[in-house]
């Protein structure tokens, strides 16, 4: 997640989308005054650019326990003392303010949520020798997995990015963003977290019931975006 001041602009991150690709690339046209939320193990990738001005005071996370507080009161922020990879825009405008929020440009990533489970799913297990089929992570309540992608860029049910980019078309949609942010370069993505998945379509994966289970789960996101199977 990255705020901007330098660039006037609002990155939301959503799951399963080239975020963390996307992040490191704009990470390099950031001031030292912008926020901008740690990647992990993934932060060499930055080279020193990114992962600043994102706690509230002292390093070091709250526990678990109030992190879960602060999620069942809808302030996931009081559990992790301040900014963190995945903020829901709902956080995001409490914490910078309604006029930072409304004057700097918004956009996150959407996928085809279909084709974006399957995605999670290989994520999910990565580090496993043997995995679930992809059947069982979707009909079993012990193994599933369900990406909250709309609630972190939605507010009150309604998108509050000022623009959606699709993971589909990423490159052209990101030239359109950089246009509006004032950004003059080309798009030049470094692949992140990538290669955790075979080269089986997506569509190959599902049969009816699970195809409608995915369907249903993330019914929002295809209503307000268009997707289809």
């Amino acid at each position: 997640m990255i705020v901007s001041h330098s660039h006037r602009f609002i990155f939301i991150k959503s799951q399963k989308v080239a975020g963390t690709s996307v992040e490191v690339f704009l990470s390099q046209f950031c001031g030292e005054q912008d926020i901008i939320t740690p990647l992990g193990a993934d932060e060499t990738l930055r080279q020193g650019m990114g992962g600043r001005n994102f706690w509230f005071s002292v390093p070091g996370r709250g526990n678990r326990l109030r992190r879960l507080w602060g999620e069942m009161i809808g302030r996931p922020s009081i559990g992790y003392r301040g900014y963190y990879p995945h903020m829901p825009a709902k956080e995001i405008r409490r914490l910078i303010g309604e006029q930072i929020w409304s004057d700097y440009f918004k956009f996150t990533i959407e996928r085809n949520p279909w084709d974006r489970q399957v995605s999670l799913y290989h994520w999910h297990y990565r580090k496993r020798k043997t995995k679930p089929s992809f059947d069982l992570f979707i009909r079993s309540p012990f193994h599933r997995k369900i990406s909250p992608n709309f609630d972190t860029y939605a507010i009150d049910g309604k998108i509050a990015a000022d623009y959606v980019c699709r993971y589909e078309t990423l490159e052209e949609d990101l030239i359109h963003v950089l246009k509006d942010i004032g950004i003059d370069t080309k798009v030049d993505l470094p692949r992140a977290k990538g290669g955790h998945r075979s080269e089986r379509p997506w569509r190959d994966y599902y049969t009816p019931r699970t195809r409608d289970i995915v369907g249903q789960w993330y019914a929002r996101e295809i209503a307000a975006l268009g997707y289809s199977f």
